[in-house]
């Protein structure tokens, strides 16, 4: 599904009572807990007005933000959708609906991925399971290559780009697959053939949702095969040199996560004590689920606080030098320029593989060289871009159900706690080791946020906390996140409930082993570094410095 997306019910009503399984002592599923478990109760909701109140709120939400007052450069853009990345890694959310509501749930949530940093979004099953993600090794070899996708013709007129034909674009299934069958032949004599759909062939579909992510999905792949390839040719079996390239991506993946990516988006207090092989407070209490079962998730996380990246989508992306001169910057375009677009809007599938112009400069989106050249992100806070806020999701059969409404809705559908009873909770658990303050409702004014968003804006969003002022003192706990996240931090990173819940649930998908004398990747410039390395006796030391692994 696309964005950890789930099926919500048209017309369903959200203020049903909850089925009494989802009342359990400890407010767990079958792969998801909350984290304080029983002992904070599920937002109060506005009764019958809910579901109108929220789609007014997120109605209002909706804003161009080109103003440069709303950058960020304290993140690079490109750490917007590494954080995508990650979330994907660790949780796609399966839910399992029995009635007609969101209150009636019958078995739960499932986690279709794995709660570890370990990349099963890139690796899937392995080739042992997912074969077809990997190229064919000969007779009796094990597959350790991924498959890559070729660029199609260019199509902006620049002089220079990417190689047409290049191993650019993932793996995807288009209209010359010999041997597939598909719908578009139609019934009769006439052979049925495959349409030109753009499907992707990797082991998680939501790493197509955009070509940025997919791009970023690519740069896994290509770092994974240069390492297989050198364990291979210096005389290693493919099943050993799989292994050994997975253990290496992956250790690398990790070392940025923990070294460049945490660090950027939570708040100091919470970094440092993240970082600590036995964390003092970013740790989960002893009474809760999660505590007990290491195979759980915090619900918080994938309902909530993961979904901080969408306020730091940018309306516009200068994807290269071509496209910047030439093509379409603009959101719409990025998000189009996917395997799922849809197919009846001006033939988008049929752009599908990516044409060489618009591959992606990676200077742009990260830190590798001259800095003036990299796209900021937007600062966290409660407002979207219009384009991404207004996406109506493709499984969704009404037609307001939009991302930036979905987003919120999620903490009444599954029972989340507001932002101002997990703020306390966090105060309790955390002690004097991390300052929380509870944000106050004079707090709520948008106007007094200085991001640069339109004045109408402000008014729209104030006037819906106004007739509904019990949104500021029970909030649903994302707004409440990226609130804080503005009003505490200036919208540079997330503040101290947002930073313990992602700080907490990243912790958690860690390898527990720590060793200082290792390698460590410590920012994505590094891994670029790694990965554009042509030294190959230099690249063999950082292999070795990084896992166990004696060539």
């Amino acid at each position: 599904m696309k964005h950890g997306q789930f099926p919500i019910m048209a017309g369903s009503d959200p203020t049903l009572d909850a089925d009494p399984a989802m009342e359990s002592a400890d407010y767990q599923t079958k792969s998801y807990a909350l984290i304080f478990g029983s002992a904070l109760d599920p937002w109060s909701t506005l009764g019958e007005r809910t579901d109108e109140v929220v789609k007014k709120l997120f109605r209002a939400i909706w804003d161009m933000r080109a103003d440069p007052a709303g950058d960020n450069t304290a993140i690079p853009a490109g750490y917007t959708y590494f954080g995508q990345l990650v979330t994907h890694d660790i949780t796609q959310f399966l839910l399992t609906q029995g009635g007609h509501g969101p209150g009636s749930y019958r078995d739960g949530a499932s986690n279709l991925s794995t709660p570890a940093l370990d990349l099963d979004c890139i690796y899937g099953g392995g080739p042992e399971r997912d074969f077809v993600l990997y190229q064919p090794a000969g007779s009796n070899r094990h597959r350790y290559l991924f498959r890559t996708g070729k660029t199609s013709e260019p199509k902006l007129g620049c002089e220079t780009h990417s190689e047409y034909g290049g191993p650019d674009d993932i793996p995807r299934i288009t209209e010359d697959s010999a041997g597939i069958s598909g719908s578009a032949g139609g019934a009769g004599k006439t052979p049925a053939t495959i349409p030109h759909t753009g499907d992707p062939l990797i082991a998680d579909a939501r790493n197509d949702d955009h070509l940025i992510i997919s791009q970023l999905h690519l740069v896994f792949i290509h770092l994974h095969n240069k390492c297989a390839q050198l364990i291979v040719d210096r005389g290693h079996s493919t099943k050993v040199a799989f292994e050994t390239a997975r253990r290496f991506v992956t250790q690398c993946y990790c070392d940025v996560v923990k070294f460049d990516y945490a660090k950027r988006i939570l708040c100091r207090p919470v970094f440092e004590d993240f970082c600590k092989d036995e964390p003092e407070f970013v740790r989960f209490p002893d009474a809760s689920p999660l505590h007990m079962q290491a195979n759980l998730l915090p619900l918080e996380f994938t309902l909530a606080a993961g979904r901080f990246g969408h306020a730091m989508v940018r309306p516009n992306y200068p994807l290269n030098a071509c496209v910047e001169s030439k093509g379409d910057q603009s959101l719409n375009q990025v998000l189009d320029f996917s395997g799922f677009s849809d197919p009846t809007s001006a033939g988008l599938r049929a752009r599908m593989p990516l044409p060489s112009d618009w591959v992606v400069d990676w200077s742009r989106f990260f830190p590798l060289s001259d800095a003036s050249t990299v796209i900021p992100s937007r600062r966290i806070n409660p407002f979207f871009t219009y384009q991404l806020a207004n996406r109506r999701l493709p499984q969704a059969d009404a037609s307001d159900w939009r991302i930036g409404h979905v987003d919120h809705m999620r903490s009444l559908q599954l029972r989340l706690p507001s932002g101002q009873d997990f703020a306390r909770a966090l105060q309790a658990h955390a002690g004097d080791r991390l300052h929380v303050e509870i944000l106050r409702a004079e707090e709520f004014d948008m106007g007094a946020l200085r991001h640069g968003q339109d004045r109408k804006v402000n008014e729209r969003v104030n006037a819906v906390l106004d007739e509904n002022s019990g949104l500021k003192t029970s909030t649903p706990l994302l707004f409440y996140i990226l609130l804080e996240s503005a009003v505490r931090c200036g919208g540079l990173n997330l503040g101290p409930v947002g930073s313990f819940i992602v700080g907490l649930t990243l912790k958690r998908g860690l390898p527990r082993e720590s060793n200082s004398l290792r390698h460590k990747v410590e920012d994505m410039a590094e891994l670029f570094k790694i990965l554009n390395m042509k030294d190959k006796d230099e690249f063999i030391k950082i292999i070795k410095n990084t896992i166990d692994f004696k060539f």
